[in-house]
């Protein structure tokens, strides 16, 4: 293939911008009475991938964290923003195989998925030495345990680091996979033991879930740092009555793990509903906050510490005086809760008093219960973002605690059981995909005012930065090189109207700039497949 211009001259022949995704969905009451049918999802032209249809409830797009703010020069979109991409991970729509899911912030339109994981989950951004990279966790559940690793792609979607336990005979559980700052990750690790369960009940010699949190070197693998909560908390601080279980009592349930600048580290433990604060040194317990051996005063009337069963806590501030997670408050699973919601928590910790308050707390605007799972982020520009874990919906809070966006990516209770998500996130993200851009055509017809003609369709998932596409054109493979048509980018699939005339097309991924980021393959118009690429063709 003969080397491409980097930039091209942006005056086309002909410009249409043709939406080709499915319109956002903008009624709750037919998307969740199954109108748009189980796991309401679109399908595309130039790819496999099926994305879920997602619904919008709430969308005040003025105020929500990272919406694009669009300057239009040579019909090229220009986006400012901070963090302008959620990330979710789900099952595909139409299958059990799992994967990450990365959406535009400004038009919800689908970036990447690829969905080719047995279970994948807790899909973010991580940073080492400056750089982004794309990180989650991936596994299968065995005996009621999770068996993984924690995987870190760089912007071209390609595997760097493959993190697994280190010194244990057992595997990355589901909960924590969480790069640092100092370029180390924090995993958790459920491994059964046998242990002393008579104080709860159990035989002496029963099978106890312990839950480790390990810090991990990236580049080089080493073990940083160990901490075992049976060394620490009684096995009666659970509030999980005592059964024998295959795999093990879970008396704890580690979920997350943050880390401080000092090197100290900030567990949540679901079991026994407490956010502890843990010595990086010895592994000593600094302070609990919550549990039956809490440290702190509540002056909230009793609402600071009313949490139970709760996810995904961090600290707040740098001089960890706050601290932030999802209150699930509950073990059941339903919309339209009137007591004991599900709630975004935010507290506010004093230490000389070692009293606690409420700062703000979010609820959904359904008033829903999330049973397991859920998030909370901190956005950059002041704002929360939750996610709610099964029930299927991410939803945007301004620091007043008013919701500027609410979006479900399924149905309430779908026939098939829906998708849940475990945590979301809003997050800056720039990917170069190392596969080429796809395009597919469709059987002449009327195209384009009227007029016979061919439909073409192109995307590129994964790909971040393209803003749009131009169309070449040909008789012969070896002659598509003639500009024909350039396109803004619309959405995850855009389509371009192609007039009768040319055989052969091709269709080149534009930046901002004009600057050509990929090619896709030759599509020949009258059989609507691809041909081989002749080496003297652009």
């Amino acid at each position: 293939m003969q080397h491409l211009s980097s930039c091209f001259c942006l005056v086309a022949v002909l410009v249409q911008r043709v939406l080709a995704d499915a319109a956002l969905v903008f009624d709750a009451d037919d998307y969740n009475s199954g109108y748009y049918g189980a796991n309401p999802n679109q399908t595309y032209y130039s790819s496999d991938i099926v994305s879920p249809l997602l619904q919008v409830n709430e969308w005040d797009k003025g105020r929500t964290d990272s919406d694009t703010i669009r300057v239009y020069q040579l019909l090229i979109p220009t986006p400012f923003s901070n963090a302008p991409y959620i990330f979710l991970a789900l099952a595909s729509p139409l299958g059990t195989e799992s994967g990450p899911v990365i959406l535009r912030a400004d038009d919800l339109s689908l970036v990447y998925a690829e969905p080719k994981w047995p279970n994948a989950h807790n899909a973010h951004v991580g940073t080492l030495h400056g750089t982004d990279y794309l990180v989650f966790f991936e596994g299968v559940q065995r005996n009621g345990q999770w068996a993984g690793q924690c995987l870190i792609y760089d912007s071209s979607y390609e595997l760097v680091h493959n993190i697994t336990a280190k010194g244990i005979n057992a595997s990355v559980d589901i909960h924590e996979c969480q790069m640092t700052t100092s370029g180390s990750v924090l995993i958790t690790v459920y491994q059964p033991i046998i242990y002393d369960l008579t104080p709860v009940g159990g035989p002496p010699n029963g099978e106890l879930v312990d839950n480790i949190a390990q810090e991990i070197d990236v580049e080089t693998g080493e073990l940083l740092w160990t901490w075992r909560a049976s060394d620490h908390y009684d096995l009666a601080d659970s509030y999980v009555k005592y059964k024998a279980s295959p795999g093990g009592w879970d008396f704890f349930h580690m979920n997350s793990i943050d880390r401080s600048a000092e090197g100290n580290f900030l567990i949540n433990s679901r079991h026994t509903h407490t956010v502890t604060y843990v010595d990086g040194s010895t592994g000593d317990i600094i302070w609990t906050l919550g549990g039956k051996k809490n440290d702190f005063r509540d002056i909230s009337d009793g609402n600071a510490l009313s949490f139970g069963w709760q996810h995904h806590a961090r600290f707040h501030d740098d001089d960890l005086t706050q601290v932030t997670f999802f209150d699930n408050h509950n073990v059941s699973t339903t919309p339209d809760c009137t007591v004991n919601c599900s709630r975004g928590l935010h507290l506010q910790l004093d230490f000389e008093d070692m009293t606690v308050q409420v700062v703000n707390e979010y609820f959904h605007p359904h008033s829903l219960v999330t049973g397991f799972m859920g998030s909370y982020q901190s956005t950059p520009n002041g704002n929360t973002l939750v996610g709610w874990g099964p029930n299927p919906t991410f939803t945007e809070y301004t620091p007043d605690g008013e919701c500027v966006l609410d979006v479900q990516f399924d149905a309430w209770a779908p026939p098939s059981g829906g998708r849940g998500n475990y945590r979301a996130f809003k997050m800056d993200w720039k990917g170069f995909p190392s596969w080429e851009p796809s395009i597919a055509s469709t059987a002449a017809g009327s195209a384009l005012n009227g007029s016979t003609g061919s439909n073409v369709f192109v995307s590129w998932n994964g790909a971040t930065e393209v803003k749009s596409w131009q169309l070449l054109r040909g008789g012969t493979p070896e002659s598509v090189v003639s500009l024909s048509m350039l396109v803004s980018r619309a959405g995850f699939e855009t389509k371009l109207a192609v007039k009768a005339g040319s055989r052969y097309v091709r269709a080149l991924a534009l930046d901002a700039e004009g600057q050509v980021l990929g090619v896709t393959s030759i599509v020949d118009l009258r059989t609507n497949k691809a041909v081989p690429d002749p080496e003297s063709v652009v």
